[in-house]
C-alpha cells in the first residue's frame, strides 16, 4: 500500500434513486444513490474500503432534534421525507430534513484516504424503511448496496465518467477486488457478517461498536477483525459487546482477533453531528467513569477512531501478525488479541485531521444506475415517518 502523498481529495456523488434487490422474501426496495469517496493524493492504485453507517433516523427536523447536532449534512427531499414536523417525544424529530448519515463519517474516510485506500461510504437508509417498498432483508440488502457501490468505483476506474466531471481523478486508482469492510452500530455488525464471505476480495475487517445479529463463523480463516468498543456505549453496552467478542473468537480460533476499548466514549459519539446519548432508546451506563463530565470530548473521539482503526488496516494488508496501534493523547485505548496476533497501543505524536460534513458538495448524475421506482410507489411516510 502507498500512503497519500498529501492531503486527500474527498468528493461525493449522488445518482437517481431507484430500485434495489432486498426485500425480505424477495423483491425490490427503493433506495437513494449516494457515497462519499476519499481518494490519495498522487498517482498509483489503491485497495478500496467500505465504510457502511449504522442505523439512525433518516428524516428530522433538525432544527429541533436533539439526536443530531447542526454540524450533521442534510438535504431537503420532499418525496421521501415529510413537510411537515412531527414530534416523537424524548427530543426526537421526524421531517423534512434527510440525514446524509454517509457524510458524518467523512473523518474516518479522510484518514484510511491518507493511509492508502480508496474509500466509500454508501447510502445504507434503505434498511431502516418500511415504506419504501416493502420489509427489507438487512443483511441482503447491503450487500446489494456496498455491491452496487463498488461496480460504480469499477465503473469509474474503466473510463466510464457515469456523468461525474471529476470522474477522471479516479481512473486507474482504484483495485477494487481488493477489499477492507468497516462499520459502526448496525453496519459494524453488517461488516462482521459481510467480511466472513458476503463480499468478495475482503481482506479485513474493521467493526466500530457493532451491534451484533449473530456471531459469523468462517469456513477455514475469517480475515483480521479489528472491534472497537466505547466504555460508556448507551446503545450496545461495554458488558454485552465483550461477551460477542468471546463468542466471535471462540467461533473463529484460527482468525487475528484485535479488540480494543476506549475508554469515557460514547456510540452516538462517533458519528459527526452526533448529540446526546441520552436520546432514543437508549440506557446510558451509571459507572462514574461514564458521567456527563468525564465523557470524552467527541472530536478527541473520533480522532482516536480514525487513527486506531487507521493503523490496523494497514497492517492487516501487510500481512503482519503483531499489531502496534496507537490512539491520540487525551483518549485512552486498552487493546487485546487472540489467534494468530499480538497487540500494543501506543500514544501517537499527532491527530488526524476532522472533516465537517457541511464541507462536502454532492455532485449529481443523470446517468441511471438503478431501474427507476415505479410510478405507484409513494415514499412519504408522513406522521410517525422515520
Amino acid at each position: 500500500m502507498t500512503p497519500s502523498e498529501g492531503p486527500p481529495v474527498l468528493r461525493a456523488y449522488e445518482f437517481p434513486g431507484g430500485m434495489i434487490e432486498g426485500a425480505l422474501g424477495g423483491g425490490k426496495l427503493y433506495t437513494r444513490v449516494e457515497a462519499v469517496v476519499a481518494v490519495p493524493a498522487g498517482t498509483g492504485r489503491h485497495p478500496v474500503a467500505v465504510i457502511v453507517h449504522g442505523s439512525y433516523p433518516s428524516c428530522v427536523n433538525l432544527a429541533k432534534d436533539k439526536l443530531f447536532t447542526s454540524d450533521v449534512l442534510s438535504v431537503r427531499w420532499p418525496e421521501g421525507c415529510p413537510t411537515q414536523t412531527f414530534d416523537q417525544g424524548e427530543g426526537l424529530t421526524s421531517g423534512p430534513d434527510y440525514v446524509r448519515s454517509t457524510a458524518s463519517f467523512a473523518y474516518l474516510a479522510r484518514e484510511l484516504a491518507q493511509r492508502g485506500f480508496v474509500v466509500v461510504t454508501p447510502d445504507v437508509n434503505t434498511k431502516e424503511r418500511f415504506d419504501w417498498g416493502g420489509e427489507p432483508d438487512p443483511q441482503t440488502l447491503q450487500t446489494n448496496l456496498v455491491k452496487l457501490h463498488l461496480d460504480l468505483l469499477r465503473r469509474i476506474d474503466a473510463g466510464d465518467g457515469l456523468g461525474l466531471a471529476w470522474s477522471g481523478e479516479l481512473r486507474g486508482r482504484m483495485d477494487t477486488r481488493t477489499v477492507a469492510v468497516i462499520g459502526h452500530s448496525s453496519g459494524g455488525g453488517y461488516a462482521l457478517q459481510a467480511g466472513y464471505g458476503d463480499i468478495p476480495g475482503t481482506k479485513a475487517v474493521a467493526a466500530i461498536e457493532p451491534a451484533f445479529k449473530s456471531v459469523p463463523k468462517a469456513r477455514i480463516a475469517g480475515p483480521p477483525t479489528f472491534i472497537l468498543m466505547g466504555e460508556c456505549d448507551e446503545q450496545i453496552p461495554i458488558a454485552d459487546s465483550r461477551r460477542e467478542v468471546a463468542d466471535l473468537v471462540r467461533a473463529n480460533p484460527s482468525t487475528a482477533v484485535v479488540s480494543a476499548t476506549m475508554a469515557h466514549a460514547t456510540h452516538i459519539g462517533m458519528l459527526t453531528g452526533g448529540g446526546s446519548h441520552t436520546i432514543g432508546l437508549v440506557t446510558p451506563s451509571s459507572s462514574p467513569a461514564c458521567a456527563a463530565k468525564a465523557l470524552l470530548n467527541r472530536t478527541l473521539q473520533r480522532a482516536a477512531t480514525a487513527r486506531i482503526t487507521g493503523d490496523f488496516l494497514v497492517q492487516a494488508f501487510a500481512g503482519t501478525a503483531t499489531y502496534a496501534l496507537t490512539t491520540v493523547e487525551g483518549a485512552t485505548v486498552t487493546a487485546a488479541a487472540k489467534g494468530p496476533a499480538s497487540v500494543t497501543v501506543a500514544v501517537a505524536p499527532s491527530a488526524p485531521e476532522g472533516v465537517d460534513p457541511k464541507s462536502l458538495t454532492f455532485t449529481s448524475s443523470e446517468t441511471r444506475v438503478l431501474p427507476a421506482k415505479p410510478a405507484g410507489l409513494k415514499l412519504n411516510g408522513g406522521p410517525g415517518h422515520l
